[in-house]
């Protein structure tokens, strides 16, 4: 009979009794590791000409030479919201800003101004904890 853990009568049972020990055991231990990168809640207001921005999103990206993670969410009656789970990691972030206006609103614009902007574009600092607030106030160029 072949060895099998260095005892030579060890059989299929043994094999599969070490087999159960050792996933159990790894179960425990597990890989080690975090279950991500650590994620901050953010959430704030977005207001133009002192009133709240019907609805749009907010992008969040690691500012050049910082190796955070990226956020996006929707920008709705003048709030954003971003949760421990899919908010931005600490540190420096552009933050984007897009403004979604209905059709009838972008007729009326164009009639009386140039195409509006729909874009802007800030930097922030996100700290290493709690649940901060940003507030961004958008003005037309």
């Amino acid at each position: 009979m072949p060895k099998i853990f260095g005892h030579a009568s060890a059989s299929l049972t043994d094999l599969l009794k070490w087999s159960a020990w050792a996933c159990f055991i790894w179960g425990l231990i597990g890989c080690g590791g975090t279950d991500g990168p650590t994620r901050i809640a953010l959430s704030g207001k977005v207001t133009q000409a002192d009133q709240p921005v019907r609805q749009g999103s907010i992008s969040l990206v690691p500012a050049t030479g910082h190796r955070g993670v990226a956020a996006n969410t929707a920008i709705t009656d003048g709030r954003y919201q971003f949760t421990r789970e899919d908010g931005p990691g600490p540190g420096p972030y552009k933050v984007t800003i897009f403004v979604s206006f209905t059709k009838d609103e972008l007729m009326k614009r164009r009639q009386t101004l140039p195409a509006p902007q729909t874009q802007w574009d800030f930097e922030i600092k996100v700290p290493e904890s709690g649940s901060p607030t940003e507030d961004f106030r958008i003005e037309a160029k």
